[in-house]
């Protein structure tokens, strides 16, 4: 019964096997969608440099009080945002929408890829199909198709560069001869991923690495010149307006603590044992999270299984016939073993996924070769539905949830759903968008929210928990309001880590407006004399 399944899925024309994972994919993200405007921060940050390139044509980060250039951030995800905002309007949840056909299309490509990824196996588009329908069926990675964020496009981007790099790898073996326009695509897409998010520096790396492997000598010409035009401008442009190290993301590999406000530095043997640390948090935590979902029992042997498996498939995979693929997800994960370990996430990892899976399987493809004919075909099957009935338990757990979210929404409930510290923060926002004067500057450990819900210029709070530093940081940074609210900052409330501030300097502080939880505005008054 296995063998015979696994033979019909393989007859499948490659046409219908996409309709199908379109169908599939389609369908979840209606279900799954969220037009709430979650609390990280980057979506405001992106939307405000968006909002700077279509209002001003100048790249300016409206959150900052005097809006400077942004010399940081590539342009790549605010100049995508400028352009949906002229087709669906500037709404978070149309923006959102967007996101969902992103996704929907990165989808497709990575069926396609791992159609030509699997396929030379036994039965291999068959287990091609069971993958991307597990990529589809993911609510980790369906999730961010109603995020505005860097996710839906990138997978977009990274998919479609692995698939048309193996299309014509698969044509130069077959004898086809090569075409400009075959290096010329890879090149740009990889090349505006690195824009979107600079992790995507190791795909920019793989791809000219794969073909001085392969030795096409003009697609990597090509390539190269045209990666230098797109990062170079870039890069050139931002270093004459900013500090280099900044603009290459360098501190963040070397930065001790995401919460340092010092210069200090790792030295080699911290940079080691960050990425032992972080390799045991994606390997146990985040690596099953992604591909199981979340609360799976028994969760980091599970992970270190499935890392054992995609390894074992990684290394057959490379003996068999080495593709992008091989460089290019090495690269992406020592960019994340190398990361702060404050900012281990799913988020990073899961744009992986359909890689992870195409390994995951060819390994228990190759350990089934060592069982009895019979029972050989149902290594990956079992595998498959392991998979699957984990992420559709998943899946059943979060929709109601999210119809119960939207309806709220729709009452005009924006942070419907969301905790108390979420729903009085934005309450604080919205009260200073209505009584605050235009001018006026707030502070917030959630500077770039504050901006999105409030309209007014603000700043981040420090780190630190000294009173004299942070009323020194406010006075620094003429500071109007404050924000003081209850949602989590380095596993304390920034309510409790202001509470030194508020008593040292009492003199200093009006309390101007308090949430039903607790939560207020405070002004900051000028010192006496």
């Amino acid at each position: 019964m296995p063998d015979r399944l696994l033979h019909v899925l393989d007859r499948l024309p490659a046409r219908v096997a996409g309709l199908g994972v379109g169908l599939v994919t389609g369908l979840l993200l209606l279900l799954l969608f969220d037009p709430r405007v979650t609390l990280g921060g980057d979506n405001a940050l992106y939307i405000a440099l968006a909002t700077a390139l279509r209002q001003q044509g100048e790249y300016r980060d409206l959150v900052a009080p005097g809006a400077p250039l942004e010399t940081s951030v590539p342009w790549g995800f605010p100049a995508l945002l400028a352009a949906q905002v002229a087709l669906v309007g500037d709404s978070y949840a149309a923006l959102a929408r967007v996101a969902g056909g992103w996704l929907l299309g990165g989808v497709l490509l990575a069926t396609a890829w791992l159609r030509r990824q699997l396929g030379p196996l036994p039965t291999g588009r068959a287990l091609a199909l069971l993958a991307a329908l597990l990529v589809a069926m993911d609510e980790q990675l369906l999730r961010y198709g109603s995020e505005v964020l860097t996710e839906a496009p990138y997978l977009f981007t990274s998919m479609g560069t692995l698939w048309l790099v193996a299309r014509t790898q698969d044509r130069e073996e077959a004898g086809a001869p090569s075409s400009a326009t075959a290096a010329l695509l890879p090149a740009l897409l990889a090349a505006l991923g690195y824009l979107l998010r600079p992790v995507g520096l190791a795909m920019v790396l793989a791809l000219p690495g794969w073909l001085l492997w392969r030795r096409r000598w003009w697609s990597l010409l090509l390539t190269g010149l045209v990666e230098l035009a797109l990062l170079g401008s870039w890069h050139l442009w931002a270093a004459t307006r900013g500090e280099l190290e900044e603009n290459l993301y360098l501190r963040w590999f070397v930065k001790r603590s995401k919460w340092q406000e010092d210069d200090a530095t790792v030295g080699p043997i911290d940079l080691l044992r960050r990425v032992v640390v972080n390799a045991w948090a994606y390997a146990t935590d985040v690596l099953p999270e992604v591909v199981l979902g979340a609360g799976m029992p028994g969760q980091a042997l599970v992970g270190l299984l499935l890392a054992l498996g995609v390894g074992l498939g990684f290394v057959v995979s490379a003996r068999r016939r080495l593709g992008l693929a091989h460089l290019y997800l090495p690269l992406y994960l020592l960019a994340l073993l190398l990361w702060l370990p404050e900012s281990v996430n799913n988020r990073y990892l899961v744009v992986t996924l359909p890689l992870l899976l195409a390994f995951l399987f060819e390994g228990a493809t190759w350990g089934g070769r060592h069982l009895p004919a019979r029972p050989r075909a149902w290594v990956p099957l079992v595998l498959a539905l392991l998979i699957g009935g984990n992420l559709v338990d998943r899946l059943a757990r979060v929709v109601p949830d999210l119809f119960e979210a939207r309806a709220g929404v729709a009452r005009g409930e924006a942070m419907a759903g969301m905790g108390q510290g979420e729903r009085d923060f934005h309450a604080l926002c919205r009260w200073v968008a209505e009584h605050a004067a235009p001018d006026e500057i707030v502070a917030s450990r959630k500077a770039r929210l504050a901006w999105y819900f409030s309209g007014r210029s603000a700043v981040d709070l420090p780190a630190g928990d000294e009173a004299a530093d942070l009323m020194a940081f406010l006075d620094e940074q003429q500071v109007d309001l404050l924000i003081v609210d209850s949602l989590a900052t380095r596993d304390r409330p920034t309510r409790q880590r202001l509470r030194p501030l508020l008593r040292a300097y009492p003199e200093r502080f009006e309390l101007l407006h308090r949430t039903e939880g607790g939560d207020f505005v405070m002004r900051v008054l000028p010192a006496e004399g």
